[in-house]
Parts: C-alpha cells; structure tokens; sequence
C-alpha cells in the first residue's frame, strides 16, 4: 500500500486539503506498521533465534536455533517489506513517530544481512530522506550487509547509498570505501551522466580521493555521453572535480561547456546555484592550472 501511494506522489503531487485527509490515513498506517513490527521485535524474547533462507529467496523465516525440529516457528517480514514500508514513508513525505522507528531499527537490524543491495540502498536513503540517524547497531550490520551486496549492485543503488552516506554525514571504513570504488568502476559504462557526477559528488563531500582507476572509468563514461549531461549534472561533475583538485581533460571541460551553450532548455533548466557551481569550478581549474605552470619542474629541482 505504502509503495503504491508513493508511486501516485511522485507522479501527481497531492492538493493542500488531499494532504489533510492523507495525513490521517498515514497516521493510521503508522498505528497497524507499529502493530506488525512490535509483534517481530518482541518473539526473540522467548529464545535464542537465528534467520534462515526458506526456498523461496525472499522470504525468510525464523527458527529457534536450540530446538531440535527444523521446521521454522515463524514467517518473518521479509526484508523487500521492510525497505517499501522505509521508502514509502518517504516518499509520502511522512515522518512516523519515534516508537516506531524504535520497533524499526529493532526488526531489522537482525535482517540486514539478508538484504540485497536494492533493500540496503533503499532502506539508508530512505532514512536519509526522512533526516533519521540510524543507531549503531544498525550502522554496523549496514556496513557489513552492503560491503559483500556491492558488486552486485546497480548504479542506482550505489548513488543510493553514497547519498545516503553524505546526507547523514557517516564515515564508513577504508574497506567500504574500496568496495564501492571496485563496485562503481565495474559499472561506470553503464552509468548515466547524473550517476557518474553523484558518485564524484559524494567523493568530494565525503573528502575521499576517488582512485585513479575509478577516476579514470568515470570520465571515460562521462566523454562518451556528453549531449546526454543536463546542466544540473555537468555543474554537478565539475564542481565535484575541482572540490577534489582533479581537473578535467580540455576535451571533456570543451565538451560539457559546449553541450550547455548549444542547448537553451538545458540553460533554461539551471538554477542560479548551477551556474555558481560551473563557475567556481571554472575559477579553480584556471588558478590549479596556473600553479603548475608556475612550479619548478623536476629537472630543475635535481639540479637544485
């Protein structure tokens, strides 16, 4: 339910008295959700409990790991419910209540392993969205979930994730860090010009140099679709290029620029803070090139 509801916002914005009448029925739905995944949290109690597969891989089941028969106890909400119900709040635009976000984080911290990467970067944007910190324990079973579900993960699952991570100001492991990098520059001929800026875009707010191979595929696959950049993604690009300090080739900067000035929709389309963007990008690759023509050379500096 909540999935289809966000799927009609994104498509036709409600009216200020529809918005009345939905906050209601999404308070209502808090209630049943609260209802659903206090039941999940508060059956653990009972005993020691581990999560299988059932043979559907997608439903999951829980069994009492000390009990000699193996038939499962209980179906448990799957881990494709869970992250709807996270991304159908959001979408809504609706903030549930703080009990249940606790029965949330409860239920599903246990789950995340089973996630895949769709349900993992569904679930940390979502959380984002709704400007929700998750807590520790949660963070620790993300890392660990998402770090083995990386390389199969999409493009638009990696963005996911990396907007998720910036928008909540996390600081994630070295080791994370490389398996996404790996991950990314697997993907990036199939990533769209938004994908590559955002994956460069939350190197550069995250303070984390993107490594030369990754680097190296992105603006490759960005050189490759240039008419394709809208002026809110090639701002986008080359203002997460100069925050690193690694300026584009002149056929990639001629490119952009040329693709933005041929087009008047795509001029049209750029908020004043697009523009601000290309240009105090612009203004950093002049004066990082000037830098190096004004540096001394290595002959000379084994001469001195």
């Amino acid at each position: 339910m909540l999935s289809t509801l966000g799927k009609l916002l994104r498509v036709t914005p409600a009216e200020q008295h529809e918005l009345q009448a939905l906050q209601g029925f999404l308070q209502a739905l808090e209630r049943t959700a609260v209802q659903v995944l206090s039941t999940v949290q508060l059956l653990p109690q009972a005993g020691t409990l581990q999560v299988i597969r059932a043979a559907s891989p997608q439903q999951l089941l829980l069994q009492e790991s000390n009990s000699s028969s193996s038939q499962a106890t209980m179906l448990l909400v799957q881990p494709q419910q869970l992250s709807t119900m996270m991304w159908g709040w959001a979408t809504a635009g609706f903030l549930p209540g703080r009990h249940w976000w606790s029965c949330y984080w409860a239920a599903s911290t246990p789950l995340l392993p089973a996630h895949r990467a769709q349900e993992l970067a569904t679930s940390l944007w979502a959380a984002a969205q709704l400007q929700q910190h998750p807590p520790a324990a949660w963070l620790a079973g993300f890392w660990a979930a998402s770090s083995a579900a990386l390389p199969h993960a999409s493009p638009q699952e990696l963005c996911m994730m990396l907007w998720g991570v910036v928008t909540l100001q996390l600081r994630p492991g070295g080791s994370w860090w490389a398996g996404l990098q790996a991950a990314a520059a697997s993907r990036a001929q199939q990533m769209a010009p938004r994908d590559v800026a955002q994956v460069l875009w939350a190197h550069a707010r995250s303070d984390v140099q993107p490594p030369a191979p990754l680097l190296a595929a992105l603006l490759q696959s960005a050189s490759q679709q240039l008419h394709r950049f809208s002026g809110r993604d090639a701002a986008m690009l080359l203002w997460a290029l100069a925050a690193l300090g690694r300026p584009p080739g002149q056929q990639l900067l001629q490119g952009l620029l040329q693709s933005l000035m041929l087009s008047s929709c795509k001029l049209e389309a750029c908020a004043p803070q697009d523009f601000a963007n290309i240009l105090w990008a612009l203004a950093v690759f002049q004066q990082q090139q000037q830098q190096q023509q004004h540096a001394p050379s290595a002959d000379l500096l084994v001469e001195l």
